[in-house]
């Protein structure tokens, strides 16, 4: 009896062992080459809801989806040569758990030619959104690595394409022996964002005219499509201003803050620039308006308001001299009763501010 028992014990774990050795033998083969994670920036940043989403891909926030098909293409190098690419030969969206535009996995399983990847290091580069892409660069004929680091924006980025904010990433991905991998990446936007806001802290709505702000040398005439660890400014970068204007008749309304809770904000999306080099002076606001009228009622003689040349200083003293891919500059203007206007800035990440600069 007990030698039955004892031998039973001893065949258990050997049938454990081998299906266990099965198991890992089947999960393999049905991954397959690499698997690419990929979300759609930091956690900070990303939508709240589902609902959300049309508003998420206009801020980049989240990656388009068509018909359960992600607006997304990747490049993978080996060295300087092409070697995959999704969509593609070889290539698939991995259903689950099922893609989001926060969060996706794609599956790269074979190179071009449908063979198996060899053992190595390579270069992913990922754009979502391309439909967003302003000028139209062409990512159909990229073969090299060179050409993926080569490519620019041609136009300024005034307006949305698509309603599609388009997003980038490079990483890199270690292939074994047998052909797999994995590797994670964070796309994040090209462009940089300028915010002017106004907090009209009067106690009653405001109404200006004229009313002109210049933001100067803030708008680079190019940038670069993905990311660069130095140098991420292409050469021959001319640089222009930022303005908005209003005229007579026309006039300019700022809410009533205090009641309402609300503010007026003047965006405009940049790319990456550095102030102060022989094209361009230093980063400089000028802001200049009247107010005529006050809860309506207008002002036997307007408010005038008149500031030039505001050098953006960082809480050290420093001039704020660069803008960078998905960084925002907020330049706060709060206006009180009388003639009280304050300044301040602040530069961080893409609606996460975190570092206090002010006018001089």
């Amino acid at each position: 009896m007990n030698k039955k028992i004892s031998l039973c014990i001893h065949i258990i774990p050997a049938l454990l062992i081998l299906l266990s050795g099965i198991s890992c033998s089947r999960q393999e083969q049905a991954a397959g080459g690499i698997t690419l994670t990929l979300s759609s920036g930091l956690p900070e940043t990303r939508g709240a809801t589902p609902e959300e989403t049309s508003a998420n891909v206009r801020d980049g926030k989240e990656i388009y989806f068509e018909n359960g098909v992600p607006d997304l293409v990747l490049l993978m190098f080996s060295g300087d040569d092409l070697v995959a690419k999704y969509p593609g030969t070889g290539t698939d969206l991995i259903t689950s758990p099922t893609p989001t535009g926060q969060d996706l996995r794609v599956r790269i399983a074979t190179d071009l030619n449908g063979n198996m990847l060899s053992a190595g290091t390579y270069s992913i580069y990922a754009l979502a959104n391309t439909k967003g892409l302003w000028g139209d660069p062409d990512i159909a004929s990229i073969a090299t690595k060179a050409a993926a680091d080569a490519l620019v924006f041609s136009t300024r980025p005034t307006a949305l394409k698509e309603d599609r904010m388009p997003l980038t990433a490079i990483g890199t991905v270690e292939v074994n022996s047998s052909g797999n991998g994995a590797a994670e990446l964070s796309l994040l936007r090209p462009v940089g964002k300028v915010v002017v806001r106004f907090i009209n802290n009067y106690g009653k709505t405001l109404t200006l005219s004229p009313f002109s702000l210049t933001l100067r040398n803030m708008s680079a005439s190019s940038g670069y499509l993905f990311p660069h660890t130095s140098g991420d400014i292409p050469g021959g970068v001319t640089y222009e201003d930022l303005t908005k204007t209003v005229s007579s008749p026309e006039t300019l309304t700022l809410p009533d803050y205090i009641a309402q809770g609300e503010v007026y904000e003047y965006a405009s999306l940049v790319y990456p620039g550095v102030a102060g080099n022989l094209s361009a002076g230093d980063f400089t606001c000028d802001l200049s308006f009247s107010i005529t009228q006050v809860g309506g009622t207008p002002l036997a003689t307007p408010q005038d308001f008149d500031f030039a040349k505001l050098s953006i200083l960082n809480k050290r003293g420093e001039d704020v001299t660069s803008i960078a891919r998905n960084q925002q500059l907020t330049i706060t203007v709060n206006i009180s009763q009388g003639k009280m206007l304050s300044f301040s800035f602040e530069v961080g990440a893409w609606g996460r501010n975190t570092e206090l600069v002010t006018f001089d």
